[in-house]
């Protein structure tokens, strides 16, 4: 009878975790919302070293008497709240199209649903402009370490208000995921638990050089972008929109028009500012603030030879000695571990960071206090109907993320015992299939299966021993829609529509399976493995995995890339000086001097090219085809390879081989759950 016994339960699990109902992510907090307003005021709060940091504080109001909440603190590069200084018929029209109602400030609880929500439920909210950036003071490189020592003594600032209970959470995405991991990892007792969403393990290859190929288009734009809102530029045609000022320094009782009313280039001549009103004022804070601005590193600055590995030395005066070790969030989830708060990583299917959300959480799943949630989605929370049709998924995103926030912070700042720690760690909605909640990252029924890569078809069966020709075809991009957007474009904006990449084919090397006859889902992170060989000295490998539906429509799934000269792999955990082992075990390739061949191609024998593409949760349907395009570049979005550049002209005989052999099976593992 035991052994029946423990089989029937082993069935009973793997159902309950597997499959979920469409409505299981909703939650009715105990803590009822009866609070239906809210003050916000402004202040400077004071650091250690004299800086002063912009911070904007949400008490709710009209509602039960309480004399001190809980906080949950946002940290941001992108402007705690925003003013709309000679663009009032734009900010009156997106209130009309959104119905938030039109005023000169839009703040945290007019664009964020969650602060929204967690302010009806009782919590305070801070928001801080990160130094370097809004309306706060002092001067910061890109993912600056100092932002985590600022945030250990925002948090014990907020302790000690009387708005505050003592238990303190953190929210954000991107860069602010980032600030929770860096001010987590200083151990600040009055945080209780942390909310990082959509953020790298290391921004080396997440960001900067994913595979070692510079990421061109998405650096450079990010780079502008932040140094222009951290210039508080206002122009609406790029969306640049300036930070909210502090202080009212002509005491009429507006913010907005302690903005200068004149061109941009206030802050950074020595122009003297001149205001709306007409009215002087006598200490031009926010004209100071930002003009100390000027003093930044950009992400522009850090993209030379000078920083192009991961153990460089930033040598930029006041910011010398970081390393990519330094400021990566796989580095501080040691002391993160060691502080014991819990974790709730969110991330999404097409973010360009999904690997670090998984890392991150896989490398801390043995602690028992991380979940991790993934749904449709890219780097930023919106979801259109388009996508969501697509997915097969009904819910708004906007509806599902902060009914999950509120259930964590009920749970660790008000203690409320909601069941959250007693369910799997993993919730995931996979794209074409459904919500599904697992043990693990990846999926304990998640098993590697491996496509062998032949001449036009890509078999599970043994393959004649074979050598197939790539052409690297210079008009081979993944840009989508009008707009050329990706998974790359974190900082222009997200695709309107579904992924299609069939035109791309045509300029990239496709191996296609036989028809499925059932669904297939895959669940993990798929790995590469080709054997390459080349006449050239260098080449860059760009894989895309993608569904070709019955109408032969080829929908894009995930992508990888390495340039060939990084064939060579380290461990990830020893380059990062950390105890513990990061998981999923996948593919790291160094990027120090020591692990770059520059003569990858000098001998006869094909090198093998072993590479991650990005996690996926994907259902290929029954009728459709598993394809794999291989290409040689993505032009407009990566650097192409100088390898490829005769006189400073780029080459269209760009050429290299793929192996397949009993010792050279160039193949993809794709993590199958049956």
């Amino acid at each position: 009878m035991k052994p029946f016994f423990a089989l029937a339960l082993f069935w009973i699990v793997s159902l309950s975790l597997y499959g979920q109902g469409k409505d299981f992510w909703r939650y009715d907090s105990p803590d009822n919302p009866d609070f239906e307003s809210y003050e916000r005021s402004s202040q400077y709060v004071w650091m250690p070293d004299s800086v002063r940091l912009a911070v904007d504080v949400y008490i709710p109001t009209e509602g039960t008497h309480r004399e001190a909440f809980p906080v949950v603190l946002k940290m941001t590069p992108y402007g705690r709240a925003y003013i709309g200084p000679n663009v009032g018929f734009v900010f009156r029209t997106l209130a009309w199209m959104t119905g938030l109602g039109w005023r000169p400030l839009l703040d945290q609880e007019r664009y964020s649903p969650s602060v929204s929500l967690l302010l009806k439920h009782g919590y305070a909210v801070v928001a801080a402009d990160m130094r370097g950036t809004g309306a706060s003071f002092g001067t910061q490189m890109p993912l600056d370490p100092r932002h985590g020592e600022d945030g250990k003594n925002l948090i014990e600032w907020i302790a000690a208000q009387s708005f505050s209970d003592g238990n303190v959470g953190m929210i954000g995405k991107s860069y602010m995921a980032w600030a929770q991991f860096a001010t987590a990892a200083q151990q600040p007792k009055a945080l209780k638990c942390i909310a990082p969403e959509v953020i790298f393990m290391e921004s080396y290859t997440a960001s900067f050089k994913p595979g070692g190929i510079v990421a061109e288009r998405w650096m450079e734009s990010f780079s502008e972008r932040l140094k222009h809102m951290n210039l508080n530029y206002s122009d609406m045609r790029r969306f640049y929109v300036p930070s909210a000022p502090v202080v009212d320094e002509d005491g009429d009782g507006r913010i907005d028009d302690e903005w200068p009313l004149i061109d941009d280039r206030v802050f950074e001549d020595d122009a003297r500012p001149v205001y709306k009103d007409g009215e002087e004022r006598e200490s031009h804070l926010y004209w100071r603030a930002t003009r100390e601005h000027l003093g930044n590193l950009t992400v522009k600055d850090l993209m030379g030879e000078d920083f192009a590995y991961f153990d460089s030395k930033t040598t930029h005066p006041g910011f010398e000695g970081f390393t990519y070790r330094d400021v990566a969030p796989g580095y501080f989830l040691e002391n993160v571990h060691q502080s014991g708060i819990p974790v709730f990583h969110i991330g999404r299917w097409f973010d360009g960071f999904l690997r670090g959300t998984t890392q991150l959480f896989a490398s801390s799943q043995d602690l028992g206090n991380h979940k991790m949630l993934i749904t449709p989605g890219f780097h930023t929370s919106r979801l259109g109907k388009k996508h969501r049709k697509f997915a097969g998924m009904d819910e708004k995103l906007s509806d599902v993320l902060p009914l999950f926030h509120l259930r964590f912070f009920d749970r660790y700042l008000k203690g409320i015992e909601n069941g959250w720690e007693s369910e799997p760690p993993v919730t995931l909605f996979t794209m074409h299939g459904n919500w599904q909640q697992h043990l693990s990252w990846p999926p304990p029924a998640a098993e590697s299966l491996a496509f062998l890569l032949g001449e036009n078809e890509l078999s599970q069966s043994p393959l004649p021993e074979q050598t197939i020709e790539v052409n690297v075809d210079t008009l081979h991009t993944s840009g989508y829609g009008k707009r050329s957007l990706n998974r790359w474009t974190m900082a222009s904006g997200t695709p309107r529509k579904p992924m299609e990449r069939s035109k791309m084919a045509r300029h990239a090397t496709t191996f296609n399976s036989e028809v499925l006859n059932e669904d297939m889902e895959i669940i993990g992170n798929p790995i590469v493995e080709l054997w390459v060989s080349s006449s050239e000295r260098n080449v860059d490998v760009f894989v895309y995995l993608e569904e070709v539906d019955r109408k032969g429509k080829s929908w894009y799934i995930t992508e990888g890339q390495l340039r060939a000269s990084w064939h060579r792999e380290g461990e990830l955990a020893a380059q990062l000086g950390v105890a513990y082992q990061t998981q999923p075990d996948l593919p790291w390739h160094g990027f120090t001097p020591e692990y770059e061949n520059q003569e990858v191609f000098a001998g006869d024998e094909p090198v093998l090219l072993r590479f991650d593409l990005m996690p996926v949760g994907w259902k290929f349907r029954k009728g459709s085809r598993i394809r794999i395009n291989v290409a040689g570049l993505d032009y407009g979005n990566f650097e192409i390879n100088p390898a490829y550049f005769r006189e400073g002209k780029l080459r269209s005989d760009i050429q290299f081989k793929l192996h397949q052999g009993e010792d050279t099976p160039s193949r993809v593992w794709l993590p199958v759950v049956r």
